[in-house]
């Protein structure tokens, strides 16, 4: 028998190891794990949290979520499925009966979603790099695969794809575009690079260097490059081998990934959905989103905006200039900090409040969830559960119910917990350690605090 040693967390994923030891740095980020012993391995994981990436068909709409896949009938947007992936899910394509997967670093995957409410896995290609982002084009398929350029795969038969050829790139492979016989791969700080695919041995025709292109989008014969903090960039490629600048707009907020019909449409970070006129770039509308706007797709006149931790946001644009919200899908939140206690999992989920899960590996199921405060830090004691709430919370006390018990609202923002005895420790950033009085946990009462030199978390 193994025992679990404890539990790893990251955003839009909750894995138990065993045995292992962890330290986190930052959500979503990689752990600095210190092996106790060679052999270990994942017990059990609750992979849904962050909304990466969305695709729609007439009938179904297909969610990444983290570490997961949820299927919903669209437009009802009833939940007909959910699919536990062992990577990040970070761009789902839906193509007939089969939804084609990049899954970080487990590379693509595909499923039979001919009944959606039972996907079956059909195929998986193991890629070397980390699988980004697909591209459908006719029978083939190229997949972004970070450092390890693009891979291309010929899915005449769909449910067993074969790999063909692979373009290197120059930097990490993200987001693709066609124009007639070239791919165009946006790579980041690296730039972009545009490969002649005509023949069975891709070629590069040209590079546009010194831009950080997040995303590209062919228009015609211009090309779109959203490039993050510096706006947009339009280049015309009617002869690839020598693209050309014609127009650029800069922002006040990041351009993250876009998309183009008869506008061009903007996920941008703080500043929601926008509207461009695609010649002048001239804003036409804006519209705000619950969270930050990470990735926007395109079918027909819906669009969907992927927002992370908040969720997804699904508009009408029959008239662009004028977006209609149709509908939103939550996504479960970022998890920041995970302790066991009482045989149930708790969580600190940010903007999603509090989560609690069972630990019947290996299956790891959620049971409970309350909203309020923005939880950094969660402290199990003496059957409550205490949590670090930010700016919006304080401290909060909480049965293992998950009943808000008690509150103290910090004077900064509680990034950290620790609780011993009658009294709870808050690191509470510019405004030092708070220390609480928690002996009545429906009444906690601050009776110190310490001053400290740098900012407590």
């Amino acid at each position: 028998m193994i025992a679990v040693i404890g539990i790893v967390e990251g955003c839009g994923d909750i894995g138990v190891l065993s045995p292992f030891s962890a330290r986190k740095t930052s959500c979503g980020s990689s752990y600095q794990i210190n092996l106790d012993s060679a052999n270990v391995r994942s017990l059990g994981k609750y992979p849904f949290g962050a909304n990466l990436t969305a695709d729609i068909s007439s009938s179904l709409l297909a969610v990444g979520v983290g570490g997961g896949i949820r299927l919903y009938s669209w437009p009802s947007l009833s939940l007909l499925s959910e699919i536990k992936t062992n990577g990040v899910v970070l761009d789902v394509k839906i193509h007939g009966d089969y939804l084609f997967v990049a899954n970080g670093l487990e590379g693509l995957l595909v499923y039979d979603i001919s009944t959606p409410s039972s996907p079956n896995l059909v195929y998986w290609y193991d890629s070397p790099g980390y699988a980004k982002h697909i591209l459908i084009n006719g029978t083939k398929l190229y997949l972004s695969d970070g450092e390890f350029g693009v891979k291309v795969f010929d899915i005449s038969s769909p449910s067993s794809p074969t790999l063909t050829g692979l373009i290197s790139t120059v930097g990490d492979a993200s987001k693709t575009d066609i124009y007639g016989n070239y791919l165009i791969v946006a790579e980041a700080s690296t730039g972009v690079e545009i490969f002649d695919i005509s023949s069975s041995s891709p070629v590069r025709a040209s590079y546009i260097s010194g831009i950080n292109a997040l995303s590209v989008k062919v228009n015609g014969n211009r090309l779109f490059v959203a490039v993050g903090t510096s706006g947009m960039r339009v280049y015309d490629i009617s002869d690839p081998s020598s693209p050309s600048l014609i127009n650029s707009a800069s922002s006040t907020t990041p351009y993250r990934d876009i998309d183009i019909d008869s506008y061009v449409l903007v996920a941008s970070l703080t500043g929601g959905l926008r509207v461009l006129d695609p010649v002048s770039l001239a804003e036409v509308s804006s519209s705000s989103t619950y969270g930050p706007a990470i990735a926007i797709k395109k079918v027909g006149n819906i669009v969907l905006v992927m927002e992370d931790i908040a969720g997804l946001e699904i508009y009408d644009v029959s008239d662009p200039t004028s977006p209609v919200l149709q509908g939103f899908v939550p996504a479960e939140g970022c998890f920041y900090d995970v302790k066991t206690y009482g045989g149930k999992i708790f969580a600190a989920a940010g903007s999603k409040g509090i989560k609690s899960f069972t630990r019947t590996l290996p299956n790891i199921n959620k049971i409970n969830e309350r909203s309020g405060g923005y939880l950094l830090e969660v402290f199990p004691y003496n059957g409550y559960i205490f949590a670090a709430a930010g700016t919006s919370g304080g401290l909060m006390i909480y049965d293992t119910a998950l009943n808000l018990i008690g509150h103290y609202d910090t004077p900064g923002s509680a990034k950290g917990i620790f609780v011993s005895g009658n009294y709870a420790f808050v690191a509470d950033g510019l405004y030092g350690v708070r220390i609480i009085d928690v002996s009545d946990p429906t009444n906690p009462v601050e009776i110190s605090y310490y001053d400290s030199p740098r900012y407590s978390a």
